[in-house]
């Protein structure tokens, strides 16, 4: 809409300049169309003028609340970034009560369950382990005693009928 309107703008000035100079070489007076082409010129411009004094001034708008916003994101950013560092501050400096008998004998029998369920389990791993390692062990056995005992009756059969 306002390209459409700048360029009828333009020709019209374009329009005016060429009337205008042909009327002077000529002498003779304005005619009306062309006081009221400039009128209607005169107009256009004020209000592409009055367009454009707006629009920066609703730019400016826009620009003034983005800085606003990326100050106020930054306050809470800082702000943030503060209690942070406080809490750590805090936390580091932060120093332990020491333990009542009840608190370290509750510790202790805490340690030694733990080391109960541990030996548990070392032994739940130790009989699963054992009991592979034991099928294992003899199914091998079974393979090589059959196989030793096939190598026997071969050579058994050889020597039979070697001799």
């Amino acid at each position: 809409m306002a390209s459409s309107r700048c360029a009828l703008l333009f020709i019209a000035a374009v329009l005016l300049l060429l009337v205008g100079c042909h009327a002077k070489a000529v002498g003779s007076p304005k005619p009306q169309w062309l006081s009221d082409l400039e009128e209607e010129t005169e107009k256009a411009t004020s209000d592409a003028k009055d367009v454009i004094s707006r629009t920066a001034r609703a730019d400016r708008e826009m620009a003034q609340w983005a800085v606003k916003d990326a100050k106020d994101e930054a306050a809470n950013a800082v702000r943030d970034t503060k209690d942070v560092l406080q809490e750590a501050v805090r936390r580091a400096n932060h120093t332990p009560r020491p333990l009542t008998e009840l608190e370290k004998a509750e510790q202790r029998n805490m340690v030694f369950d733990r080391m109960l369920q541990l030996v548990n389990i070392f032994g739940q791993v130790e009989n699963y382990l054992a009991s592979k390692i034991r099928n294992a062990v003899t199914t091998v056995a079974l393979v090589v005693d059959h196989d030793y005992n096939d190598r026997l009756e071969r050579a058994n059969k050889w020597r039979t009928s070697t001799s």
